[in-house]
């Protein structure tokens, strides 16, 4: 594949906040003329990318790695440097500001970017109220579809349960891929490990049965679906969209029945069988049986081992 020099020295224009902020990746703080960022590309705990939106440069003090917003998009989405460009290229009309192939002077802000209303890697508090959602539609976005595809999910059986969600947030513009629940809300998560959500609840696909098979979040759900090669299970279904959501789930329960439990290898997860246990249910942890060296379902689909420290 062939790509213009000229295309290239463009691509390398936009800016890599415009394209951060498209996916959820807000700044913690400014210092001086850089924004600082918690790292897209670990998982650290002092916030230490910098972003140089004068230069339009990033330098990823966490991982060593810096470098202008064609590397960036190669190190996040793991995509060699051709498609890296085009990847930039057909994201310009959704993910960038009018004009932003400029360069332009961004003024220094007299406050830290702090009062942040996504989560990110654990490190910003989620505040729902903050979240505007503007359209609700079948998924089209080309990032969103690679984002599903690189979760192991085929993207027609990923349309069936999820949409593409356009929202805002202090008057910004987003998009993600949603998994709604009962309560009316949206789980929402991209591929920069951006998760938030509209409002709490827990997603019930009842079916009547003794069985009841159990999730904890959305993408085991939709890995244990593409595992056995079906669009729907036959038993009732129950996704929790976080652990914490345990009596909700509770209250959906009647005497004598069955859970398949494929909730994840860690001890949040154990923790939850434990309590189901307590309480006098018949729990089977499919999670154990299946998957005993995987985290979750959906890194037992993509072949990925339990992280050792």
């Amino acid at each position: 594949m062939f790509i213009n020099k000229s295309d290239i020295e463009e691509v390398k224009q936009y800016s890599i906040i415009d394209y951060l902020n498209s996916n959820g990746i807000h700044p913690f703080k400014e210092v001086g003329r850089q924004m600082v960022y918690y790292s897209p590309l670990t998982n650290e705990k002092t916030a230490s990318f910098l972003v140089e939106p004068n230069k339009n440069v990033f330098n990823d003090y966490s991982s060593g790695q810096k470098g202008d917003i064609i590397r960036l998009v190669e190190l996040i989405e793991q995509i060699p440097f051709i498609e890296a460009v085009k990847r930039i290229q057909s994201l310009k009309s959704t993910c960038f500001a009018p004009n932003s192939n400029v360069t332009e002077k961004y003024p220094r802000r007299e406050n830290n970017v702090s009062d942040l209303s996504f989560s990110f890697s654990g490190n910003n508090t989620i505040k729902e109220s903050k979240i505007e959602i503007k359209s609700v539609q079948s998924i089209t976005n080309p990032s969103l579809i690679q984002y599903i595809e690189q979760r192991g999910i085929n993207i027609d059986l990923g349309k069936i349960y999820l949409k593409e969600i356009h929202f805002s947030n202090n008057g910004k513009r987003y998009f993600a891929v949603g998994f709604q629940n009962n309560s009316g809300g949206y789980e929402l998560r991209n591929a920069l490990k951006f998760k938030a959500k509209t409002a709490n609840g827990i997603t019930v696909f009842d079916k009547g049965t003794k069985t009841v098979n159990l999730f904890e979040g959305f993408f085991d759900f939709l890995s244990a679906l593409q595992y056995y090669n079906t669009k729907a299970f036959n038993n009732t279904t129950i996704v929790l969209n976080t652990n914490n959501n345990l009596q909700l789930f509770l209250k959906t329960l009647t005497d004598n029945q069955i859970i398949n439990s494929f909730l994840d290898n860690d001890k949040s997860g154990q923790s939850t069988v434990n309590q189901l246990i307590n309480k006098g249910y018949s729990v089977v942890n499919q999670s154990q049986k299946l998957y005993p060296n995987s985290k979750d379902f959906n890194d037992y689909l993509l072949g990925k081992p339990i992280e050792t420290v």
